[in-house]
């Protein structure tokens, strides 16, 4: 069973870690597959992918934790994106979480005076 509306903001640029409690699946073995994706909508190509085959995507118990990086959302526009984790076992997929990304700006940085405007 999917855990539906896991809704979260992240500031464009900034680090978030994302814990997930997996249940009624009972195996979380070392060697379950990872898969969290990030896109405009349920229909488009994801912008962003985390694996277990990163150090962004790990198990611990009963729990998956996705680590967010700067680089994933520095470049994402301001606006609401669909998110899914997917876990894969001996050939069988389980989409375990789903939900809305609401990804927020921040202020601009500038490296010198002449480019405050």
């Amino acid at each position: 069973m999917a855990f539906e509306d896991q809704d979260f903001i992240i500031y464009a640029g900034d680090c978030k870690r994302i814990i997930f409690e997996v249940e009624n699946i009972g195996f979380l073995k070392p060697t379950t597959k990872i898969r969290w994706s990030v896109a405009r909508s349920v229909r488009t190509t994801p912008l962003i992918t985390i694996t277990e085959e990163s150090s962004q995507a790990f198990i611990e118990g009963n729990w998956v934790i996705i680590d967010i990086q700067p680089s994933d959302t520095a470049n994402l526009r301001t606006g609401r994106y669909y998110h899914e984790l997917e876990l894969t076992e001996e050939n069988c997929i389980y989409t375990v979480s789903l939900g809305m990304m609401t990804v927020l700006p921040v202020l601009n940085t500038y490296e010198t005076e002449e480019e405050i405007v």
